[in-house]
Formats: C-alpha cells, sequence, structure tokens
C-alpha cells in the first residue's frame, strides 16, 4: 500500500482523538444549559456561540477531518479505510481514562481488542478494489 495512504489514515486518527476529547471536555464545561446564553433571542445565542473560542477551534478541527477524509477517499476504498478509523476507538477510551478519569472494565478492554482484530484483518487486504475512473 502507497505510504501516502497510510499517512492520510493516520492524519484520520490522529485528528479524530483531538476532536472526540475536545467536544467532551467542551461538553463537561459548556453542556449544561446554565452556562449557555441567558438570553432567549437568536441573536445573543449567536453571539455567545460565536465568542466560543473552544468551539471555533472544534469546527476548525472538524473541517480538517473533512478535508483529510476526502483525500483518503480519492486513494483508497472507503471499505478498507474506514475500519482504521477504529484505531481512535483504542486510543480515547485511554486518554478519557487519562483526562477524564473515565472507568475502564475489562469488557471494555476485550472489546477494544476485539476492534484491533478487526483492524489488522482488515489491514491484510487490498487498499483499492475498485479500479479509478480512467483505469482499466
Amino acid at each position: 500500500m502507497p505510504a501516502k495512504v497510510w499517512i492520510g489514515l493516520a492524519i484520520a486518527v490522529g485528528l479524530d482523538v483531538p476532536v472526540q476529547l475536545f467536544w467532551k471536555a467542551l461538553m463537561l464545561k459548556y453542556g449544561d444549559p446554565s452556562r449557555g446564553p441567558v438570553s432567549p433571542t437568536f441573536h445573543h445565542q449567536l453571539k455567545w456561540f460565536i465568542d466560543q473560542a473552544r468551539a471555533w477551534a472544534l469546527l476548525g478541527l472538524f473541517l480538517l477531518q473533512f478535508f483529510n477524509w476526502i483525500w483518503v477517499l480519492g486513494n483508497a476504498d472507503l471499505s478498507f479505510a474506514q475500519p482504521f478509523t477504529a484505531l481512535s476507538y483504542l486510543i480515547i477510551p485511554v486518554c478519557a481514562a487519562f483526562y477524564f478519569h473515565e472507568h475502564l472494565t475489562v469488557l471494555r478492554v476485550v472489546g477494544i481488542l476485539l476492534v484491533l482484530i478487526g483492524v489488522i484483518v482488515i489491514g491484510t487486504t487490498e487498499h483499492r478494489t475498485t479500479p479509478k475512473a480512467g483505469d482499466a
């Protein structure tokens, strides 16, 4: 498999982990309705949202994910690439346990290991099973 596909997949996982952790941190801080805008008018709610730098950072990360994913799918089949994003399922629970003091049960760890096995199985297949337009 070309290195560029591996790099794109690594970037996809590398972006997904901070996105999920950042999203959780935002919800811990702003998920309580009492911390939101006090005015019920749309104008004030919009201004409150625009003033939230963390929300903009999260949106920026989502955009980076979007453009990277478009590039990855231009170079590999979805049925090959998508399972690799499950690698973030291995990293995120460990980070959540560390940063948010979430509990990792034995059953969750077993599930994480099963996901890893699935990614390894998918990784042994071809990365492009359908020809690009113009190939053939």
